[in-house]
């Protein structure tokens, strides 16, 4: 999961990572680090979410002459 760091994680995870910097981290982790108030998330779309809601309508059958 990636997540933007909005506070130096140095103190409290040992993470040397700065204010504004950009991670990729897993999913467990990246949310502690959001909960504490550390981070936020940069991916909100789940891989669920990417296939197409949309629904196809079918083609009208042509009509012969």
């Amino acid at each position: 999961m990636k997540i933007k760091f909005i506070e130096s994680p140095i103190g409290k995870f040992g993470l040397a990572y700065a204010k504004g910097m950009e991670a990729e981290f897993n999913k467990e982790q990246a949310i502690l680090l959001i909960e504490a108030g550390y981070a936020v998330a940069l991916e909100t779309e789940t891989p669920e979410s990417n296939e197409s809601n949309e629904i196809e309508s079918p083609e009208k059958p042509k009509r012969k002459k």
